[in-house]
């Protein structure tokens, strides 16, 4: 029978198993510099700056910048235009506007907390809304209260939701009467107008923005497919990922 004559041993290039014997060495050099708690003898060695190095948090995925307020918008729409996408870019700069104008509402709670008008004192009458208003100086002179939701003719000594501040918006005196009829000369507002002068701050920004700027961006993650799932979660280029790669041919040993 005839056989292989015999040879000297070779080298076979194993790619995957260097990746995993580094990865291996790396948890196994942090695992050691953590035993050693904080002594002295472990200033400046190597197995230290190992697992420093290997614990070392990297730059957010690419993508995350897009749910920071303004800021991502912002530089979306900088890297857009320098790259020739001016349809792109325009929509950032609106997302921009999207998260300004929810910022401002956010100031003008704020702003009725610190006045102590975010509810009702007393009771919730349409009488006790106007004189809570005018007395914590939110409503001054030449100012009317409005409210959202019609009365249509309800008491204004009579508790009802419609009353909460929430629904209330100050205007004055001219815009205000132009809402149901002619003032001072100038026409009633025709719906569009009246709808836009009726309505709180809050009722316009927060749809707008929940519409045009948050479900967009929850769309994009959820369901998550194989490219969203891939940009999120995978490691970006330079930066070690903390998952050990694939084994090559199974279970590999320590070394």
């Amino acid at each position: 029978m005839a056989t292989m004559p015999r040879g000297e041993p070779r080298s076979v290039p194993d790619p995957a198993g260097d990746l995993y014997d580094e990865w291996v060495r790396r948890k196994r050099a942090e695992e050691l510099a953590g035993q050693g708690g904080s002594g002295a003898q472990w200033v400046g060695s190597p197995a230290l700056l190992e697992a420093q190095d290997a614990t070392t948090i990297g730059p957010p995925p690419p993508g995350i910048q897009e749910f920071i307020p303004v800021v991502g918008p912002a530089l979306d729409a900088v890297d857009d235009a320098r790259n020739g996408r001016p349809l792109s870019a325009v929509g950032d700069v609106a997302s921009a506007i999207l998260d300004l104008g929810l910022a401002d509402t956010g100031l003008d709670i704020a702003k009725a907390g610190a006045k102590g008008v975010l509810n009702n004192v007393g009771r919730r009458t349409a009488e006790a809304a106007r004189k809570q208003l005018r007395r914590r100086g939110v409503a001054g002179v030449g100012q009317e209260i409005n409210h959202s939701f019609q009365l249509n003719g309800m008491s204004r000594t009579v508790e009802n939701w419609r009353n909460h501040p929430a629904f209330l918006k100050v205007l004055p005196t001219a815009s205000h009467r132009r809402l149901t009829g002619s003032w001072d000369g100038k026409p009633k507002y025709d719906p569009v107008r009246g709808l836009w002068v009726n309505t709180p701050t809050w009722m316009k920004t927060v749809p707008a923005w929940v519409f045009g700027r948050a479900l967009p961006q929850l769309s994009r993650l959820w369901p998550p497919d194989a490219d969203s799932q891939q940009q999120l979660f995978s490691t970006p280029e330079g930066q070690k990922s903390s998952l050990p790669p694939p084994a090559p041919y199974g279970e590999r040993p320590l070394r």
